[in-house]
C-alpha cells in the first residue's frame, strides 16, 4: 500500500504541475513544447538509454563482484573497455548524424545496443568475463552512437531563446532514466 500510494501521489503531483504550467503566463517548462517531435522523441530516447545503461551498470558491477568474485577496483576495470568505446565512438556520432540524419544514426545505435543486451542475455554464472566483455562492447558502441543524435534532436527542436529549456530537458531525461534504471532493473535483479 505504501508503494502504490507513493506512485499514485507522484502521478497526481505530476498532473498538478502540468495543469499549473499550462495556466502560468511564464511557465518554467511549458508542456506544449513536447509537441515538437524532436523534443518529445529525443527526450524519450534519452530516458530509455539512460534507464538501460544505468540498469546495466547496476547489475553488471554486482555480476562482476558477486558471481565472478572481482574486487571493487577490478569490477570497475571490467567496465573500462566499454568506457573507451564511448570515448572513441561518440565524437563520430555527430559527424555521422550530419551525414546520414539523426534518425538513422540514432536508430542504428539503439539497434546495436539492443544486440548488446541480446548478447548479455546469454551470460550466466559460468560464462566468465569474455562474453560479458563482448556484450558490454557492443552495448557501448550502440549507446555511443545513439546518445548524440538524441541530444541533438532535443536541442535542435527549440529556438535559440529556449536553448536553456532544451538543455534542462536533456539533463532531466538523463537523470530520470538513470534513477528509473537503477530502481526498475535493481528491483528485478533483487527479485
Amino acid at each position: 500500500p505504501l508503494t502504490v500510494g507513493a506512485l499514485v501521489s507522484g502521478v497526481l503531483l505530476i498532473g498538478a504541475v502540468i495543469v499549473w504550467e499550462l495556466r502560468s503566463k511564464a511557465p518554467m517548462l511549458d508542456p506544449r513544447l513536447f509537441r515538437h517531435r524532436g523534443l518529445a522523441t529525443g527526450s524519450a530516447a534519452m530516458f530509455l538509454q539512460f534507464l538501460a545503461m544505468f540498469g546495466f551498470f547496476f547489475v553488471s558491477v554486482q555480476y562482476l563482484q558477486l558471481v565472478l568474485g572481482y574486487g571493487a577496483l577490478k569490477a570497475a576495470g571490467g567496465l573500462f573497455p566499454m568506457s573507451m568505446v564511448f570515448v572513441v565512438i561518440s565524437p563520430f556520432a555527430a559527424t555521422l548524424s550530419q551525414r546520414y540524419g539523426l534518425r538513422i544514426v540514432g536508430g542504428t545505435g539503439l539497434a546495436i545496443a539492443a544486440a548488446g543486451f541480446g548478447i548479455l542475455l546469454t551470460v550466466d554464472a559460468n560464462s566468465g568475463y569474455w562474453l560479458f566483455l563482448a556484450s558490454s562492447l557492443v552495448l557501448g558502441l550502440g549507446m555511443a552512437l545513439a546518445m548524440t543524435p538524441a541530444t541533438n534532436a532535443i536541442v535542435a527542436s527549440l529556438p535559440r531563446a529556449k536553448q536553456g529549456v532544451a538543455s534542462a530537458v536533456n539533463d532531466l531525461s538523463r537523470e530520470l532514466g538513470a534513477a528509473f534504471g537503477v530502481a526498475i532493473i535493481g528491483s528485478a535483479f533483487n527479485t
